[in-house]
């Protein structure tokens, strides 16, 4: 990678130390962070960040938030060991930005929700609703309810309350979600997930309300497919055609015709968009679903 030769260059005419290669260890993370590869992106974090703790020290704050980047990459790889290795980290890392940049900086409020997702992969649920909630209010207070990153650590919220079967406080959580989505602007894969979810906790509490919300977002996901692939929107379609097959799921089951329509046109549909991995799974899922019900 040109990369990877440019950082061997540099560091020849410069040495080890130098800080212009703490900026070629940041874009090399990035760049196989958004490959996928997180292993790599991974050493090389490891290394900018071991080179800033050199030049700056552990308590800069280009130092704390580049240990919270490496915090989130090993959440992302989400094995045991590298989990239990991102809570120990963003643990250390929270504590030392509360107290440098306060408890409601956006920085400290990144790093205790990245310590949430760390602990959320432990299944150390009641621990993770914890930082979340705490997360949650910091971002009310600091960007207001409708911020982007306040309704993301919000989804993460009712992630962790599902988890728990809480679904009385995931209900309530949901309908607050759906409620500045829809001001926010159209109906979109976001709402459409929110309002599943809320569907879903209003059928374990045994309310007729979640099979009535379950076929409106049916008939929304029918309507912001075709209105995306009109617009050459493909990935916001699917998603839109995922939330059908979802619903459909949770109204008729697997094996029903209709649900096994649906899931053959979202076969197609990511066929269609080059995601042939996901066109295969869907495919042989949607198999097993045939073969069972003859």
């Amino acid at each position: 990678m040109l990369f990877n030769k440019v950082l061997a260059g540099f560091r020849q005419l410069t040495g080890e130390n130098h800080p212009e290669i703490l900026r070629i260890l940041d874009r090399l993370s990035d760049i196989y962070e958004d490959l996928y590869n997180f292993n790599e992106a991974e050493k090389h974090k490891r290394k900018e960040l071991t080179l800033r703790q050199s030049i700056f020290g552990d308590e800069n704050i280009s130092t704390l938030q580049t240990a919270r980047e490496l915090g989130q990459l090993l959440n992302k790889q989400n094995t045991e060991d590298k989990n239990r290795e991102a809570e120990e980290i963003l643990r250390q890392k929270v504590a030392k930005m509360e107290v440098i940049l306060g408890k409601v900086d956006k920085d400290t409020l990144s790093s205790a929700a990245a310590l949430g997702r760390a602990l959320y992969n432990q299944k150390k649920y009641q621990e993770a609703e914890l930082w979340y909630r705490l997360v949650l209010a910091g971002r009310e207070e600091t960007l207001g309810d409708s911020h982007e990153s306040t309704l993301s650590i919000r989804a993460d919220l009712e992630e962790v309350l599902f988890d728990q079967e809480k679904w009385e406080e995931m209900a309530e959580s949901c309908r607050h979600s759906l409620a500045l989505r829809r001001k926010l602007g159209p109906e979109c894969y976001d709402t459409l997930r929110i309002a599943g979810g809320l569907a879903l906790a209003l059928q374990k509490m045994g309310k007729d309300e979640g099979m009535e919300l379950l076929h409106e977002i049916v008939l929304k996901a029918q309507v912001c497919y075709t209105t995306y692939m009109g617009q050459g929107n493909h990935e916001e379609a699917i998603l839109a055609k995922e939330g059908e097959w979802e619903g459909k799921v949770l109204l008729y089951g697997r094996q029903d015709p209709e649900t096994m329509k649906v899931q053959r046109e979202l076969a197609l549909a990511y066929e269609e968009t080059g995601k042939h991995g996901d066109a295969e799974e869907t495919f042989r899922d949607l198999l097993t679903s045939m073969e069972a019900k003859l």
